[in-house]
């Protein structure tokens, strides 16, 4: 994929595809996985952050105002300078995996739909990543202006050395 994004041309990670999971139960959640190359060779875990963290698609509002820089220095529902590779934390599969099928089933049914593009496309990525980081909960005081409109926010990165993958997984509801 061509990345036409400002900026991201000069990234050592190259944008791939973007997956977007839309529950349509009624619950207004929703998971939308950006998928990443890492560059050859792989650097440390730290650094993919880093370069994730500074890359045009991590700024995104996921408020269907698109990503990039017409985002602005947001991230999710956080101000972008609130976010560093400390503020994420390393997470092991069956915990991470738990964390969003629990908050995925919560509220309503699944469809059928649903079901199987989250065992196809998210939790087989979970299990078969080499690494994941899961971004802590910055509190109220990392918002930017209109943070409060997304509901319960979870994001993990999932870095696959074997396949050469960085996937930047977030699951929310607005």
């Amino acid at each position: 994929m061509n990345d036409h994004l400002p900026g991201a041309g000069s990234s050592p990670l190259s944008h791939q595809a973007n997956i977007f999971v839309n529950f349509r139960n009624g619950t207004y959640q929703w998971v939308h996985i950006k998928l990443f190359r890492v560059p050859d060779p792989s650097p440390a875990d730290r650094v993919l952050l880093e370069l994730l963290l500074s890359h045009p698609r991590y700024r995104d509002a996921y408020l269907g105002a698109g990503d990039g820089e017409e985002a602005g220095p947001i991230h999710g529902p956080y101000s972008l300078p609130a976010i560093s590779p400390d503020s994420f934390a390393r997470v092991e599969a069956a915990p991470a995996e738990a964390l969003l099928r629990g908050w995925a089933e919560e509220h309503a049914p699944l469809p059928a739909a649903v079901s199987e593009s989250l065992d196809r496309d998210l939790y087989p990525r979970i299990r078969n990543g080499t690494s994941r980081y899961q971004l802590r909960n910055l509190g109220a005081e990392a918002f930017h202006e209109v943070g409060w409109i997304l509901g319960e926010f979870h994001e993990l990165v999932v870095i696959d050395r074997v396949g050469g993958t960085l996937a930047l997984v977030v699951a929310s509801a607005d």
